[in-house]
């Protein structure tokens, strides 16, 4: 990982009454202070990248918004904040530039939603909360660490083995085709708290996700497989948090939210056939691994559809993603 020091400030991009307009030296009224958050970002590869942060400062006692800033391309953030007042803070990585307006106070951060969409490639959105008694001139050199965590889940594909091919004789070419996320939320609370939050949903027991998202939720693997001889996929998908306790398959009258499942297509002889696997409850900032997968016997037609005879064996396991730690060091010099 690479450690950049954030070291060039952004002017006050909102504040309340007594700033001047955006590229001007902030002119804070007696009871404001301008306070440059200086931090060293912690920049990884991937799902581990932090290339945008901003930052919503909101008063604790009646939820107002007292200042927003913005860090873009590795630029520090300056904003003028009420003195002495208690201050709720949000520190959110990765939002499109934009995204974020409208919001005039707490309860407007707390309904809005972050989408599966806005994740730029392999770059999801990230976020953390932090309260402060109240910042005064005397507070300079102080800091607060944010621990940001990704809004969304990680689903990773491992080994596979084919075992079901060895029964033949000649074995049938197999290719293992698509990898999908079915039945995905591709929404969640701006907060990040509740699972339950958001009520949009991609690849409804099927892969119509469009454009925006498929590549989050559809992967083509196009690896051959011989028999019982193990193949790496290296897959690695994202979703928004899905704690739906239906399990549910394809077929029902109308569909109706449930779990998420990985389905695995597998492509014998030209024939595709799917072998969906059912997760576990999907937690932001968690990573899911699927491996040792076992194919023994005939799939499914539809990739959200039961198998009637148990023809796959797997594993799956849970580790919480690493968080990204960001310091923020209160200057007002």
């Amino acid at each position: 990982m690479i450690r950049s020091f954030i070291n060039k400030l952004l002017p006050a991009l909102a504040v309340l009454a007594g700033c001047n307009t955006v590229g001007e030296a902030p002119m804070p009224p007696p009871d404001r202070v301008v306070v440059n958050f200086i931090g060293e970002v912690t920049r990884g590869t991937l799902d581990g990248t932090v290339e945008s942060l901003d930052l919503l400062a909101f008063r604790t006692h009646d939820g107002t918004l007292d200042a927003v800033g913005r860090s873009d391309g590795g630029s520090g953030i300056s904003v003028s904040l009420s003195c002495g007042t208690a201050l709720t803070f949000y520190i959110l990585a990765n939002c499109p530039e934009g995204s974020l307006e409208g919001i005039s106070c707490l309860q407007d951060f707390l309904e809005s939603e972050t989408l599966l969409e806005e994740a730029a490639g392999d770059t999801p959105q990230m976020y953390d909360c932090s309260t402060t008694e109240g910042l005064n001139a005397l507070d300079n050199g102080s800091s607060i660490l944010f621990h940001l965590k990704r809004y969304v889940a990680k689903v990773s594909l491992g080994s596979i083995s084919v075992p079901w091919l060895d029964e033949f004789e000649p074995q049938p070419e197999c290719l293992i085709g698509r990898i999908a996320l079915v039945n995905a939320k591709g929404s969640s609370g701006r907060n990040g708290d509740s699972p339950h939050n958001g009520d949009l949903w991609y690849n409804r027991s099927g892969l119509d996700a469009p454009a925006g998202v498929s590549a989050l939720l559809i992967r083509n693997a196009g690896t051959e497989v011989h028999g019982s001889a193990p193949v790496t996929c290296s897959t690695t998908l994202y979703a928004m948090p899905n704690h739906s306790d239906s399990e549910e398959y394809y077929g029902s009258v109308a569909w109706t939210p449930r779990r998420s499942r990985l389905a695995i297509e597998l492509i014998v002889d030209g024939v595709p056939q799917w072998y969906p696997v059912t997760l576990p409850h999907l937690d932001g900032n968690c990573h899911y691994t699927i491996q040792n997968v076992s194919i023994t016997g005939p799939g499914a037609s539809h990739p959200d559809e039961e198998i009637v005879r148990n023809s796959i064996d797997f594993t799956i396991s849970l580790t919480p993603w690493t968080e990204t730690q960001e310091m923020i060091y209160f200057n007002n010099n």
